[in-house]
C-alpha cells in the first residue's frame, strides 16, 4: 500500500504539529475576561477532570480538531480511543416530520391579511451588540506535545504518548489555540473551575 503523496514527501512528513489535551472549557466574553485578575475562580462549564482522584478523560486535539479521547491517570496519558465528531444536522422540509411543521400563514391568519415580505422590518432584524458582549469559549488545557505530522498519523487506541503531565496538572486558559492565563484545577463544593496564577502581559 502505498503511503499518501504527503507522507511520501520528507518534506511534509517531519512537519511538526502541536498537538494540545484538553479537560475543560468554559464561556466568557472579552468584557468579563478584561475584569479576570491573578488569584479570581474560573467556573468551568465542562470539567472531566477528577482533582481528588488526580484522573479523568481528555480530549487529544490538533487545533479545533478531537483526534482521540484519552485517560489520564496518575500523570499518565494513555489514548483510549478515536474522538467522535459529531456534525449538526439542519432541519429542512424534506427531513421535517410533518407533525412538527409549523402551520403556515394562511393557516394561522388566513387569506385576508397580506404575507410581508423576507426583508420587512418587523420580520425580525437582529439588534447589533458590541463585539465585547459576545461569548467565546475558552479551553482548559493541561500539556501539549510537538510531533511529526507522519508519527501523529501512526497515533492509535493503547498508545502512551508523553505529555510530562504530573499528578496535579497546571493548566493553561486559550482562545483560538492562544495560552492566556496559567493556574490550577480547583473544586469548591460540586463545582470544577481553575484559580488563575498568572496572566499574559
Amino acid at each position: 500500500m502505498e503511503n499518501p503523496p504527503l507522507l511520501s514527501d520528507p518534506t511534509f512528513s517531519s512537519m511538526p504539529l502541536s498537538l494540545h489535551l484538553e479537560v475543560g472549557s468554559t464561556t466568557l466574553t472579552a468584557a468579563e475576561w478584561q475584569q479576570v485578575d491573578v488569584g479570581d475562580f474560573i467556573l468551568l462549564e465542562r470539567c472531566t477532570y477528577d482533582t481528588l482522584q488526580k484522573r479523568g478523560t481528555a480530549i487529544l486535539a490538533l487545533a479545533h480538531t478531537p483526534l482521540f479521547d484519552v485517560r489520564i491517570k496518575e500523570g499518565e496519558a494513555k489514548i483510549l480511543e478515536y474522538a467522535l465528531i459529531q456534525e449538526e444536522t439542519p432541519m429542512t422540509e424534506e427531513n421535517t416530520p410533518e407533525e412538527e411543521l409549523p402551520p403556515t400563514e394562511m393557516e394561522e391568519k388566513g387569506e385576508t391579511e397580506e404575507e410581508n415580505p423576507l426583508w420587512a422590518t418587523k420580520n425580525g432584524e437582529e439588534k447589533l451588540i458590541p463585539s465585547g458582549k459576545v461569548p467565546s469559549t475558552w479551553t482548559a488545557e493541561v500539556g501539549r506535545l510537538q510531533m511529526p505530522l507522519e508519527k501523529v498519523t501512526q497515533l492509535k487506541p493503547g498508545n502512551v504518548p508523553q505529555l510530562g503531565l504530573s499528578p496535579e496538572p497546571i493548566v493553561h486558559l486559550t482562545i483560538g489555540g492562544k495560552r492566556v492565563a496559567k493556574g490550577e484545577l480547583v473544586q469548591i463544593g460540586e463545582a470544577l473551575g481553575v484559580k488563575i496564577l498568572t496572566l499574559g502581559d
